[in-house]
């Protein structure tokens, strides 16, 4: 069997895995106190083959993306997806993390990673409805995503050599960063404050950036 991605909630009470086998690929959620699973899905790899996951913070509820960009939402006492969206007709072979729950536990972010169809989408976690969408004008796909602890504001890396900053749950980036040089921005994470944020490009290359002030404090190049 192999595992594509683990989750665990911040209070330590919920892992959420997707993995399985050939003919058997599941979404799988365990309680800390047993090695033995609360439940696992019965869908096969066309709802969760290659799947990405989170978990709240709280512990309640689990997200799942397959490489086909179906999204479903779970509440932790139940196999059957609260919601599933499918925002994209077929495939991507990337395991990438492109799904994330707000840490105040009312908004999934989920970046579609196809070349034809790079869409953020902002999710009600319990619902299932799209609050906000943006689209990307520029030909490339969304790296990666990065959620501020307050929950105020995220961030997405472009293969375009984009960083597009947003409010949640507004579809148009309040700041867009640049890297003029051509070396894309591969994996990023914010401040719990969302004030700054920390990139590291296709070249290894590590970048420092003051967003309140929009400006890029320093670099290493190791």
């Amino acid at each position: 069997s192999w595992i594509y991605d683990v989750s665990i909630s911040a209070n330590g009470e919920t892992i959420a895995v997707s993995g399985g086998s050939s003919g058997g690929y599941r979404l799988y959620a365990f309680d800390i106190s047993s090695s033995t699973p609360l439940w696992q899905t019965s869908d096969d790899c066309d709802s969760y083959c290659s799947a990405t996951n989170d978990v709240s913070s709280d512990g309640k509820y689990i997200v799942t993306q397959s490489d086909r960009n179906l999204i479903s939402g779970f509440s932790v006492s139940s196999s059957t997806p609260l919601w599933t969206k499918s925002v994209y007709a077929c495939c991507t072979s990337a395991y990438e993390e492109n799904l994330k729950i707000s840490w105040d536990n009312k908004y999934v972010i989920a970046a579609t990673k196809a070349l034809t169809y790079d869409k953020i989408l902002t999710i009600n976690l319990i619902s299932g409805n799209v609050e906000s969408f943006y689209t990307s004008a520029y030909t490339g796909q969304f790296e990666s995503i990065s959620i501020a602890r307050d929950s105020k504001t995220f961030a997405a890396s472009h293969s375009s050599g984009r960083i597009f900053l947003f409010n949640m749950t507004v579809n148009t980036p309040f700041q867009t960063i640049t890297h003029t040089d051509y070396r894309n921005p591969k994996n990023l994470d914010l401040s719990g404050n969302g004030k700054f944020l920390v990139v590291v490009d296709t070249s290894y290359d590590l970048y420092l950036y003051d967003i309140e002030n929009n400006v890029q404090l320093w670099y290493n190049d190791n």
